[in-house]
């Protein structure tokens, strides 16, 4: 993990992980590779969400599918914010991930307006 990398978020997120995937999912989908090797830099809440989201869940422009991953990155993102996605803001997301291919930047986008930092 890198060092400027806050790592009670990184512990949080892991927590959220834990929750609903094994830790043979958590391995398979490249959770740990991510935290050791590929994480960036961040203390911000929404970044390591989203590009954490995006890392375990996209490969190749499509979508994995996997919703343990995306419901323990929202309830993440809804314990550091303080703030929970509406069921339009759940819509575009759907709209976004099921697009072929995937537009990562518009994930990222989604993820900064819906869940917006103090």
């Amino acid at each position: 993990m890198p060092s400027s990398t806050d790592p009670h978020l990184v512990k949080s997120l892991h927590y959220h992980l834990s929750h609903k995937l094994s830790i043979r999912e958590l391995r398979a989908c490249g959770w740990f590779d991510y935290v050791n090797l590929d994480s960036q830099p961040t203390t911000s809440s929404v970044s390591l969400a989203a590009d954490a989201f995006l890392y375990l869940s996209v490969s190749k422009g499509c979508w994995s599918g996997h919703v343990g991953v995306l419901v323990a990155v929202l309830a993440f993102l809804e314990e550091q914010t303080e703030r929970q996605g509406s069921s339009a803001d759940i819509q575009a997301l759907k709209s976004l991930l099921e697009a072929n291919p995937c537009d990562e930047a518009a994930v990222r986008a989604w993820f900064a307006r819906t869940y917006p930092e103090h």
